[in-house]
């Protein structure tokens, strides 16, 4: 059994919380994450302890979440400021 650094770890929380933020449409909290996402991936990279294999796993669920949320992206700031309450949209 191999073990999974703390980096590693830290990727897959900043990965889960990305992934809420998409499935509840919040687009600001989603910027925030993917604005931590770069750092997150190098600290995980150059991690001396990282295990490759779980690495490169996670980094396919990374690559696929991000090609669901281009997908989805809003075609305007119109459309995607209806999601806010207090907008002036």
């Amino acid at each position: 059994m191999s073990l999974i650094s703390r980096s590693h770890v830290d990727l897959v929380r900043l990965r889960k919380g990305m992934q809420s933020c998409f499935e509840s449409g919040d687009w600001m909290g989603l910027r925030a994450k993917d604005r931590a996402m770069g750092a997150a991936l190098d600290q995980a990279f150059q991690d001396s302890s990282r295990n490759a294999v779980e690495l490169v796993a996670e980094m396919e669920r990374v690559l696929a979440l991000y090609a669901r949320i281009v997908e989805a992206l809003p075609s305007s700031e119109q459309e995607m400021l209806q999601g806010f309450p207090y907008s002036r949209a």
